[in-house]
């Protein structure tokens, strides 16, 4: 009797441990995505120096995916899809400017313009998700309190915007700027920030719903912000296309036949004969 006990007790025992061993195998694994990356920039920035400064390989960023080297003008994106776990949780972009250096929330998406591979405008579009109305107000008053903080001089301030109206006198896409600050040891640069109605906006890396597509129709309202570094007032474009043109033209005898941006990452200090840039030496 003890021995079919002990058999049976056996048994049961197995039958258990099976069970537990097809549950761990079968059970969903959860998907965590990587840490936040911080992106340390500034205006007139080179490429090659953002890319050793962030610990990024530039080679990836130089060429499609075919292997077509991509031209010395056009944009760096760097873009956090949610919910994908090959992708950082999100960005963070820390505006590079000594004691006037200010940092943004995270964000799903910053895009670089350059020319030459040096930077003329920087942008961050934020939060990682799309939020209500009041939320989206809240986060406004904390980015620009952070520029103020920073030393940044306000040149447009609009706190009081209103739902009801939002967007009004925009076209397409529905927007309004809450402020712009000039940077507080160069007036000539300057940041917006842009409050964007995310229901019109063509799909993005965020969700819900689902990164990329179409929202449904009962979608509540839902907003997003841009924060844009440019230069309006300052040489930094037209010295960066001035640059390009003259390589372009010692190079391959023509302005208007693009070099690369792999040039310029790997000789960035190239300068034809006769340099005087202001502002890119």
């Amino acid at each position: 009797m003890t021995k079919w006990r002990g058999l049976f007790l056996l048994s049961l025992l197995i039958g258990l441990i099976a069970i537990l061993l097809v549950y761990h195998m079968n059970r969903e694994v959860p998907v965590v995505a990587r840490p936040t990356v911080t992106l340390e920039t500034h205006l007139a920035d080179s490429a090659k120096d953002f890319f050793a400064r962030n610990n990024i390989d530039p080679e990836p960023r130089t060429k499609t995916d075919s292997g077509e080297l991509y031209e010395d003008w056009g944009i760096l994106a760097f873009t956090a899809f949610a919910g994908r776990p090959e992708d950082p949780e999100g960005y963070i972009l820390k505006y590079k400017a000594g004691d006037c250096t200010a940092t943004l929330p995270a964000g799903r998406y910053v895009q670089v313009d350059h020319e030459a591979g040096f930077f003329t405008t920087i942008s961050s579009t934020l939060p990682l998700d799309p939020v209500s109305f009041e939320d989206v107000m809240v986060l406004s008053r904390q980015i620009g309190d952070g520029f103020d903080k920073a030393g940044w001089k306000r040149t447009q301030y609009k706190p009081d915007i209103k739902q009801e109206t939002f967007g009004e006198s925009s076209l397409g896409s529905k927007f309004e700027y809450f402020g712009k600050w000039m940077l507080c040891n160069d007036p000539n640069l300057r940041v917006s920030i842009q409050i964007k109605y995310y229901n019109t906006l063509p799909s993005g890396p965020s969700i819900p719903p689902v990164p990329g597509s179409p929202l449904p129709k009962d979608y509540p309202d839902r907003y997003v912000i841009e924060v844009m570094f440019d230069s309006p007032g300052s040489d930094i474009e037209d010295e960066a296309t001035e640059l390009r043109d003259a390589r372009r033209v010692a190079v391959g005898g023509d302005k208007d036949k693009p070099s690369t941006l792999k040039s310029w990452i790997d000789d960035p200090a190239w300068r034809p004969e006769g340099w005087q840039g202001k502002i890119i030496k």
